[in-house]
């Protein structure tokens, strides 16, 4: 992985659960980012679960999956780009809060539901591609 964060050796159904990764502001631009669920040479992880993470002041991203994957209960706050990034999943009861660039990123297809996302850089949830559904999300995409 990037600095302190956390990539699995065999990302093809990994999981992360119960974790705090947090990377002081001194050293932000010698870390990397906060959980990557990403295959060797980068491409996102598929059908992965990435549950009750902290990822806090990383350089980079704070959570980042793909296809098929589950991003449950985490919070991703005061990272350097985007809080919380999935290409197509589920999204379910996260909070970003502070990140430079996107709070919630979401590649369609992925359904996104009651997750919390205020004062992020560019924006706060956003998704992209046709087939996305959302619900009880604040602020609404």
């Amino acid at each position: 992985g990037q600095g302190r964060g956390a990539t699995p050796a065999r990302p093809h159904g990994a999981s992360a659960r119960r974790a705090s990764l947090t990377g002081p502001l001194p050293e932000r631009n010698v870390r990397g980012g906060g959980v990557s669920l990403a295959k060797p040479g980068g491409e996102h992880s598929v059908r992965s679960v990435i549950e009750r993470v902290r990822a806090v002041q990383n350089t980079f991203f704070g959570i980042r999956s793909g296809m098929h994957s589950v991003v449950r209960d985490c919070v991703a706050s005061d990272n350097g780009t985007s809080g919380i990034f999935v290409s197509g999943g589920l999204i379910v009861g996260n909070i970003a809060i502070g990140n430079s660039s996107t709070g919630i990123l979401a590649l369609c297809p992925s359904n996104l539901v009651g997750n919390i996302a205020a004062e992020n850089g560019a924006f706060n949830i956003f998704t992209s591609g046709e087939g996305c559904t959302t619900s009880n999300n604040n602020p609404i995409p």
